[in-house]
């Protein structure tokens, strides 16, 4: 048991947790410009493949530049950042997993920050965060699907891209429909990230030939039941 128990232990990251850790303490901590000095370091060095999450990286910065600090919040930054760095300097054995799952915190983010502070009448502000949220997705999904295949076909290729693409849409038409419904910030942003999670996973599960009619059911069965627990703890009012 002991033996077991050590195996597991060398498998945990734990540099990569306690970078992690100190991530999110010195922005809750610390003034920004030197959070920002950290995360730069941390990030950096080791030097490997900076450029390739430099994206991922700039916007997590940018989230919590405009967030106001907590608690909670730094416990999902330095989760975010986690997965980051884990994945930039290969930390991780199933990086599939690691990147949906990093994939779907930005997505989270993204829903979070807009349901937060949306207007109704501020269209401009609403079609450019969409727009934007749109593209962030596009570029960010291209690493969720290079790490889920390995194949060169140009033509399976060619079909990820458009996927990709017509998913941003989707999405993005998605977290302007949700927004019009008249609930809480909370339940508007879990409304729309199952539904994005959903959408995800199915047209992955296509595009890799395992989506069944039965993993299918599932999905969307799930999918309605955490619908219905949401709207039912909704207070509506006469």
């Amino acid at each position: 048991m002991v033996e077991k128990l050590k195996s597991i232990s060398k498998q945990i990251p734990w540099s990569l947790a306690l970078r992690a850790f100190i991530f999110g303490a010195s922005w809750l901590l610390l003034p920004f410009w030197t959070f920002v000095l950290i995360a730069l370091y941390f990030y950096l060095f080791p030097l490997f493949q900076p450029v390739r999450f430099v994206v991922h990286f700039a916007i997590l910065i940018f989230f919590m530049a405009v967030t106001s600090l907590g608690f909670v919040a730094a416990i999902f930054f330095s989760l975010v950042f986690y997965l980051l760095i884990g994945l930039k300097d290969f930390r991780f054995i199933d990086r599939r997993s690691a990147y949906k799952t990093l994939l779907f915190l930005f997505v989270f983010m993204f829903a979070v920050r807009f349901y937060f502070f949306f207007d109704i009448s501020q269209e401009s502000f609403s079609i450019f965060y969409v727009l934007f949220f749109g593209a962030v997705f596009f570029f960010l999904s291209r690493g969720f699907w290079g790490n889920s295949t390995a194949s060169s076909d140009l033509v399976l290729k060619d079909r990820l891209r458009a996927s990709r693409f017509v998913l941003a849409v989707l999405l993005s038409q998605l977290i302007l429909l949700v927004a019009v419904l008249p609930l809480n910030f909370l339940y508007q942003t879990a409304i729309f990230f199952l539904s994005a999670v959903v959408l995800v996973e199915s047209v992955f599960d296509y595009l890799c030939g395992t989506l069944t009619s039965r993993r299918l059911f599932a999905n969307f069965s799930i999918f309605l039941v955490f619908v219905v627990i949401i709207l039912g703890s909704v207070p509506w009012s006469l």
